[in-house]
């Protein structure tokens, strides 16, 4: 999201940038590429930023991630709860899929659906290579239960409900801003990873990471632009009011995660 986009409302918002990606040119160029299709929706993102800065969007967070990754046991259980959150991703997007009216919204929702289904597989495969038998095997082959296992050819059960354009634009709005957080943890998990993997095992941890990554950047940049094109009626104001909301929700919603928690316990922040 590049600082010199004009209009950006009544607060100048030149000045903020994605401080635990700052310093890693390749995926601040990589959030710019993936936010070029939705430039209404890359300035409102950036005003709602100003307006309800969260915890992940701060050098403080980069820090305590950083500094709880540095222990074991909990990378290990950040891992299991990456996973948890990539089922929970899943299933919510599959059953929006035919509920949606769109049949381009639909179909990627399913898509996506169908990766972070996937993407449960790829942080227990990142388990398995920095921790090996951190996990008993009875509970390490439950965990695959975290993903659906969705494919192209799981059946797609029909909904009699349908989204309004309204409820629609706030679902995408929230995916968006839950892909956007993932992206930067997914950044700062790779200390993690080099601190406590070695040999091959780091080599492949790192390449699956960088898979990851590449995924869920496809992911912010295409419900990005998909909230582009539902937020054509509306104006950019009105746009810039519900990014605002969402993030305002999304921030309330994951303040009891352990790193959102510690960094609201330290600033006084806690909603």
């Amino acid at each position: 999201m590049k600082p010199d986009v004009a209009q950006r409302g009544s607060n100048d918002c030149s000045g903020l940038v994605l401080n635990p990606v700052r310093q890693l040119d390749r995926v601040s160029a990589a959030l710019d590429t993936a936010l070029i299709k939705a430039p209404r929706y890359d300035i409102a993102l950036r005003f709602a930023l100003w307006e309800e800065p969260p915890p992940f969007a701060s050098d403080t967070y980069a820090d305590l991630y950083g500094m709880a990754g540095s222990d074991p046991q909990w990378s290990v259980v950040a891992l299991i709860a990456g996973a948890q959150e990539a089922g929970a991703e899943a299933r919510l997007r599959w059953t929006m899929a035919p509920s949606i009216r769109y049949k381009a919204a639909s179909r990627l929702l399913q898509k996506h659906a169908i990766d972070e289904s996937n993407q449960v597989y790829d942080y227990l495969t990142l388990l398995d290579l920095v921790f090996p038998d951190s996990v008993a095997p009875s509970l390490r082959q439950g965990l695959n239960q975290l993903s659906p296992g969705y494919c192209l050819g799981t059946l797609i059960t029909s909904s009699k409900r349908k989204y309004t354009d309204t409820n629609l634009l706030d679902q995408l709005v929230s995916i968006n801003l839950a892909e956007l957080r993932r992206v930067i943890r997914q950044v700062i998990q790779q200390q993690s990873l080099e601190a406590h993997a070695s040999g091959t095992n780091l080599i492949q941890a790192l390449e699956l990471q960088k898979r990851m990554l590449t995924t869920t950047l496809g992911h912010l940049g295409q419900t990005a632009e998909l909230i582009e094109v539902r937020s054509e009626s509306i104006n950019d104001e009105e746009l810039r009011l519900i990014v605002c909301h969402r993030l305002y929700d999304f921030n309330r919603r994951t303040s009891e995660d352990p790193i959102e928690f510690a960094y609201h316990q330290r600033y006084g922040t806690y909603p």
